[in-house]
């Protein structure tokens, strides 16, 4: 007669627990590299700054818009100072140079345009614009005629002279099927016109007699005031999510983070590049509904995502943008002293053989973190000293798991997180 005898063995197993495992849900951390590491804090400006809805910088001055009034300080100034320029809403921007005044800022809401250098702000007589950029030596402006396709140049070397003549300024009507022109961005021999559903290509070194337009690409609607020129691409937000053209190939950009944008109306989204990243001010999809946020991208699409009440995003020389009504500039990791206290990475686990004990988790880090892990039963937090590799016991039980990584304001690097797993396992003899 034969027969079975069972043995119920418990066995215990290691692996390594990945940042992107399952829907990840990056809130201020962004995995650049191979670590995972602080992302995007926002330093306050100025201490005496007042309320506003965006801020700019040029020549050491610095502007603040809001309600419709400006107040600047000039470059050496100690308080801000009501200005006598008004425009109508955030103002379009664009970067250029002034024998006198140097590095400036050409800005025009559409109606007044006015440049920002280390003086102050004064008005122009340049036409006003919606949109803007500086390429072959010549100004280029969306001034919004001709339902938004006329596309006017300055002179060449004098983006102040738009006087219409051979060799000098003019104006060139692209009427188009993809609308209106929402933005430009320079990309090496040519130069890109963004319209609300697609782009063109225009080349114009020389006079206008060898000026040359192709047609390019249809796409999703635009955010106009997304696109910005990051890692020798352009790259925009459409309603489809992000886009990236080299000047050859357009692909999507961070596919990871299209479900936080897309199904989200983003006509106000605004981004620019600085620093070696694509800041991005968008309305994202999280779980507790839609939420306004900061989003932070490294050139391989890596991204972090800061929720918070932010706004008037711009760029130029540095990123500047508006948090809680505070101006600040954005810069890259944890600075004392800056508005982001705290920063989180969200991940799920799941257990071996369907249901197991937590026995330990094993991190290796450079600095302080805290680190929660939920079960199904409970959930345990332990505080990340960091200085190397550290082990710290769980006992939680369970068949899947959230864990969540916490940063302050000066977090550093954690570079891996590893679980140990204990789970039954029943074998028998015959």
């Amino acid at each position: 007669m034969s027969g079975y005898s069972f043995a119920v063995k418990k066995k215990t197993v290691r692996r390594s627990l990945s940042f992107s495992e399952g829907q990840p849900l990056p809130l201020g951390l962004i995995f650049d590299g191979n670590a995972l590491c602080a992302g995007t804090d926002a330093l306050p400006l100025a201490a005496d700054a007042p309320a506003a809805e965006a801020a700019f910088a040029a020549g050491g001055a610095l502007l603040l818009y809001g309600g419709g009034s400006c107040f600047v300080r000039a470059a050496g100034a100690a308080a801000f100072s009501p200005s006598s320029v008004a425009f109508s809403r955030i103002p379009a921007c664009v970067r250029v140079y002034d024998d006198a005044a140097g590095e400036a800022l050409l800005l025009s809401d559409g109606a007044v345009c006015a440049l920002l250098c280390a003086a102050g702000l004064a008005q122009e007589d340049v036409p006003a614009f919606t949109a803007a950029g500086y390429a072959y030596e010549r100004l280029w402006l969306a001034t919004g005629e001709q339902g938004g396709a006329r596309l006017r140049y300055s002179s060449f070397e004098n983006w102040r002279d738009f006087t219409e003549s051979l060799g000098g300024g003019g104006y060139l009507d692209l009427p188009d099927g993809k609308g209106r022109i929402v933005a430009f961005a320079d990309l090496e021999n040519y130069f890109y016109v963004f319209r609300e559903y697609g782009y063109q290509r225009l080349y114009a070194r020389g006079d206008e007699l060898e000026f040359e337009v192709r047609d390019g690409a249809f796409c999703a609607r635009i955010a106009g005031e997304s696109v910005a020129v990051f890692g020798g691409r352009a790259v925009w937000l459409a309603e489809d999510g992000l886009h990236a053209f080299d000047g050859n190939t357009e692909r999507a950009f961070a596919e990871e983070a299209a479900p936080l944008l897309c199904g989200v109306p983003q006509q106000a989204a605004r981004g620019c590049a600085a620093g070696g990243r694509y800041y991005l001010q968008a309305d994202v999809r999280l779980p507790q509904g839609k939420k306004r946020a900061l989003l932070t991208f490294a050139t391989g699409g890596a991204f972090s995502v800061w929720q918070g009440d932010f706004g008037g995003l711009t760029g130029g020389v540095q990123a500047l943008a508006v948090y809680g009504g505070t101006p600040c500039r954005l810069c890259e990791g944890g600075v004392t002293g800056g508005l982001c206290t705290r920063r989180a990475w969200e991940f799920g686990a799941a257990a071996p053989s369907g249901a197991a004990l937590l026995q330990r988790l094993r991190v290796d880090a450079d600095a302080g973190f805290a680190i929660r892990v939920t079960g199904t039963r409970g959930s345990r937090s332990f505080g990340v000293h960091g200085g190397g590799v550290q082990t710290y016991s769980a006992a939680l039980f369970g068949d899947s798991f959230r864990v969540r990584i916490e940063g302050g304001g000066c977090c550093g690097r954690v570079r891996s997180l590893t679980a140990v797993w204990q789970y039954e396992e029943a074998e028998h003899d015959e």
